[in-house]
């Protein structure tokens, strides 16, 4: 589906998503089903606002856009992950664990990223190929996980916590 200049979903969908815009991309008042299939999202001039429950993720957002995730279950990121080139990123599990796996979640240099992972762990896939495997990338990361988790990261400034009893965290800077 390519729709130009703003593609807007206002129903259920349950196939593999590869969506591209000239504008931005709302999928919020409706959400998307894809299952394990990967569901792609990319934008050229704007936001990405996103309602899922889907199993793999890649969303890119170029210009001044940001992405905003907010997912049903266990959200693996993949293909080329989630970029951001100039604004924020944010991500939110109803339930489950997020995997940081291919591309990554990449920031802007002066743009955050925000992770809220209250039902699960936050876990980057280590991965000694070159790239952005598994890593998160921006100014500031905040972050929320109920289990242990292990996060990569390259940023300036790390504010978050795991909240569970005895659950431990690994920051890789």
């Amino acid at each position: 589906l390519t729709a130009a200049p703003n593609a807007v979903l206002n129903g259920t969908t349950d196939i593999s998503v590869v969506l591209q815009a000239d504008g931005f991309i709302d999928l919020t008042a409706g959400i998307v089903r894809g299952g394990s299939n990967l569901a792609s999202f990319s934008t050229a001039n704007g936001a990405i606002d996103l309602n899922t429950d889907v199993g793999n993720l890649s969303a890119q957002s170029f210009d001044q856009g940001g992405v905003t995730v907010t997912e049903a279950d266990d959200l693996t990121i993949a293909g080329d992950g989630v970029l951001s080139t100039e604004a924020d990123v944010s991500i939110t599990l109803s339930s489950g664990d997020l995997t940081i796996d291919s591309g990554g979640i990449i920031a802007g240099q002066l743009s955050d990223v925000t992770l809220n992972v209250s039902g699960g762990a936050i876990n980057s896939v280590d991965n000694l190929s070159p790239g952005n495997f598994g890593i998160v990338t921006g100014k500031t990361l905040t972050f929320t996980a109920q289990n242990a988790s292990s996060i990569n990261t390259s940023v300036s400034e790390i504010t978050g916590a795991v909240t569970g009893v005895n659950e431990s965290l690994t920051i890789h800077e």
